[in-house]
């Protein structure tokens, strides 16, 4: 599923074209696009609030580290066989935590988790994606943009055709196509796979 971690609005802002102007909303939308998927893709996670169903294994301690987070509701714990009431478990950011004794058989939960994301407000329920990550997004949309097709070129020169490229950014072995600032900008909000 794609998503928008900013609006068009925004990175319109940054760019200092008049909102009224949509020549560029089609390149817009698509690099905003673009740029949020690659910050998914590198945080290992989603950001825009759904529901979620997901079978854990025993892990023999009272907490159950959810996949996705924010948790914002439990709507169903399967504990084994039996469904538990909502007093047996309680929820906190990523955790399932099962109030007595320790989740020692295989638990299915569904759950809603995530963040309101900006464009996504509807009365009652506010966009919450932190100000960081929607910062990040806006900085690379507009890199992006403002590059064009010279993204990654760091020098070129003309006479005896020379291209010089930026250094790229490696993360366990792999290259990640986001700059410093914006992998410093979500780093807190990247999930660990191990």
């Amino acid at each position: 599923m794609t998503v928008m971690l900013t609006t068009k609005e925004a990175v319109k802002e940054q760019l200092g074209i008049p909102t009224a102007d949509t020549s560029q909303d089609s390149l817009i939308e698509r690099t905003i696009k673009a740029a949020s998927d690659a910050i998914q893709g590198y945080c290992n996670r989603n950001f825009k609030q759904q529901d979620y169903e997901h079978t854990f294994n025993p892990t023999y301690d009272k907490y159950i580290f959810t996949e996705e987070w924010p948790v914002i509701a439990v709507s169903k714990v399967i504990y084994g066989d039996v469904e538990l009431d909502p007093a047996e478990y309680s929820y906190k950011d990523n955790k399932i935590i099962k109030t007595t004794g320790t989740w020692d058989k295989e638990t299915v939960v569904e759950y809603t988790a995530g963040y309101i994301l900006p464009g996504d407000e509807k009365p009652g329920a506010e966009r919450d994606l932190p100000y960081d990550i929607e910062e990040a997004a806006i900085y690379y949309a507009t890199l992006r943009i403002r590059t064009g097709p010279s993204a990654g070129i760091k020098s070129e020169q003309v006479d005896v055709l020379r291209v010089q490229y930026e250094e790229t950014n490696t993360v366990g072995g792999q290259v990640i196509p986001l700059p410093p600032v914006v992998m410093s900008l979500v780093n807190p909000y990247r999930k660990v796979v191990i």
